[in-house]
């Protein structure tokens, strides 16, 4: 009889406080000497001569954060309101709480109108000196709730934080005119307001879907403390930065690496509790929208490590006649196993006979009109090319920086349609001669059993394309 998991327990597990978090943001706080003005809402151009922003580019965003939180809460912390050079509008769609919930919380949106645009525009002019004379070392507790607001202007993008504007009273106390210890809360309280006030009586339709960009975080996963989940989902892509080594993994998705995400959450009914596989790793998800204001994971967006313990100051005491020294104590140094290496694309250990979703590397042995017969391998590049040779035993570094291992007898019977594109090499020692055709053409050139290693995308359980290894 399976036990039943519990929430509370796996909470508790993750429990950190944002102290924790608070290293990953950056003071993007206007320092020019000269007046700071919002970006116009026409033209091509800014008052400064340059180039407008992109369209989807964030000029107004609010995200409360700060305060004990669980390392879950904190991850998914998002903005509640966004608004885009382009007008359009973000903000989360409402959520059942049940538990478990969604993996991927949706996102509502709209489109203001030219005239509703340029009041959020003028709003952001009227505030933005006050504004710019944020202190970029609030908040100095880790433990203090605060609101982070983002705005653009002509020069740059701001990022400033003050106190929490998170209820109605703290927003109407700091914008009440003359009241409120500090005139930038007070700005930031009164930019808020109006912002939310031209959205609130926009005329636009919302729209309820799914977000177009999404921030994927890794924690830790315990099989033996959270029984009776289920069995873990095979991540359909590289999963390399979600199962590091140590602290959390981190991965922007978006295109059609997101469409193959969402299409393995649907089809394996995952939920915010299901556990997720790479290369034998365990760990849970959190998944949240994520704006162009926002730094990619690779810099830094990822939680960093526990802060260090901040040591009391030594209280005097009386002075004691010294006393023989004790000869040190020698301890064997503790060292860590070593970083197993992970495979390309979605790895060469799926989690059942079939492939799924996602990209998978091998070689096709026997092709047919209707179908190939295909040998799974691994391919391995960069610094986990260098392990998994080393774990092989072959030479390490490996020559080119790729390393290829295929111990696996087993050869799958794949249905390819015969317009499925694949892009191959008609010299196969020549990357020159890259060309693309359809799957029925490319089995006329007679490839199986000669050919290079190949690289087939699945979605949606069917193969919607092929690629060619070129090798050196």
């Amino acid at each position: 009889m399976q036990t039943q998991s519990n929430p509370g327990r796996r909470y508790r597990r993750h429990l950190l406080t944002t102290a924790f978090l608070m290293g990953g943001l950056v003071a993007l706080v206007s320092c020019s000497d000269g007046p700071v003005t919002a970006i116009t809402p026409a033209g091509g151009q800014t008052e400064t001569g340059e180039p407008r922003p992109a369209d989807d580019a964030t000029i107004f965003a609010v995200t409360d954060r700060g305060g004990f939180a669980m390392v879950d809460a904190a991850l998914r912390e998002q903005p509640r309101l966004v608004v885009s050079a382009d007008g359009t509008v973000y903000r989360p769609a409402p959520m059942a709480q049940i538990f478990p919930g969604p993996l991927v919380p949706e996102v509502e949106t709209t489109v203001l109108d030219d005239t509703d645009l340029t009041a959020v525009l003028a709003a952001i002019n009227d505030h933005i000196d006050e504004l710019a004379e944020a202190d970029d070392s609030f908040p100095g507790a880790a433990d203090m709730a605060f609101s982070e607001l983002v705005v653009r202007t002509d020069d740059e993008m701001m990022q400033i934080n003050v106190p929490s504007l998170v209820s109605s009273d703290a927003v109407s106390s700091a914008s009440a005119s003359g009241t409120g210890p500090d005139p930038v809360h007070r700005a930031a309280a009164e930019l808020v307001s109006e912002v939310e006030a031209i959205v609130a009586n926009a005329d636009g339709v919302w729209d309820v879907g799914p977000p177009a960009a999404v921030r994927i975080s890794s924690i830790g996963y315990d099989e033996e403390a959270d029984p009776g989940v289920g069995p873990a989902v095979e991540f359909p892509l590289d999963g390399a930065a979600l199962a590091p080594t140590y602290g959390y993994g981190c991965l922007d998705l978006t295109g059609s690496d997101l469409d193959v995400f969402l299409d393995t959450i649907e089809k394996s009914g995952v939920d915010a509790s299901t556990p997720w596989m790479t290369q034998g790793r365990l760990f849970q998800l959190v998944v949240r929208p994520v704006y162009s204001h926002e730094a990619p994971c690779s810099d830094g967006a990822a939680p960093p490590a526990e802060p260090t313990p901040t040591t009391a100051a030594p209280t005097p005491t009386t002075a004691k006649p010294p006393t023989t020294a004790k000869p040190p104590t020698t301890k064997p140094p503790i060292t860590k196993p070593p970083a197993k290496a992970v495979a390309d694309g979605a790895g060469c250990t799926p989690a059942g006979n079939s492939l799924g979703d996602g990209r998978w590397f091998g070689f096709v042995t026997e092709t047919t009109v209707d179908g190939i017969s295909f040998d799974l391998a691994c391919w391995f590049s960069g610094d986990d090319a260098i392990r998994a040779a080393s774990e092989d035993g072959a030479e390490s570094p490996p020559p080119n920086d790729y390393h290829i291992r295929n111990n696996n007898p087993g050869i799958r019977s794949l249905t390819v349609p015969a317009e499925t594109p694949v892009t191959w090499y008609p010299s196969i020692g020549d990357p020159t001669s890259e060309i693309e055709t359809d799957f029925a053409e490319w089995v006329d050139a007679d490839r199986d059993g000669d050919g290079p290693g190949v690289w087939i995308t699945i979605k949606k359980g069917a193969i919607v394309g092929i690629a060619e290894q070129w090798t050196p």
